[in-house]
């Protein structure tokens, strides 16, 4: 179940005798779905690699050809 703008939702369960009730509310502006897909626009950007260079190398024991 997803709540909305607005929304509650009660959970009753009983445990050795005793009844336990939780209830959630969400008075936000935007539901799962609109923050679901901006997460998966933000992971779908393309990013700019960082330039590798020869300084950036020298530890790692990798060369880069002659130009």
């Amino acid at each position: 179940m997803f709540l909305f703008e607005d929304s509650m939702i009660a959970h009753s369960q009983t445990i050795r005798g005793v009844r336990y009730i939780t209830t959630s509310y969400y008075g936000g502006s935007r539901d799962v779905f609109q923050k679901m897909g901006d997460l998966i626009t933000a992971s779908l950007t393309s990013s700019i690699p960082p330039k590798v260079t020869k300084d950036s190398l020298v530890g790692s024991g990798i060369a880069l050809g002659k130009d």
